[in-house]
């Protein structure tokens, strides 16, 4: 839930890559570990709180293409609304 509503009240239309929402969420709670948000990020993914983009390889080199994730402002509202629970 705390990452939820930091979302809703920080980023809640941009897209972000996993590294970047662990840096922003870290300066409002430092004492969050990296497993344990990246962690948290997959689970909010399975449950379908957030969306990611496809990994995208490009270019004769190879490029990787870090894929970003966006919140799905209805599901995460109306799971804060359902007081965490899942509709």
């Amino acid at each position: 839930m705390q990452i939820i509503k930091w979302w809703l009240n920080s980023h809640p239309t941009q897209a972000l890559t996993k590294l970047q929402l662990l840096n922003s969420f870290g300066r409002y709670h430092p004492t969050q570990s990296t497993g344990g948000f990246f962690a948290r990020v997959s689970e909010l993914l399975g449950l379908g709180i957030i969306t990611a983009s496809k990994e995208v390889m490009e270019g004769e080199h190879r490029t990787r293409v870090t894929p970003v994730y966006t919140l799905n402002q209805t599901k995460a509202r109306s799971l804060i609304n359902h007081g965490g629970k899942l509709n």
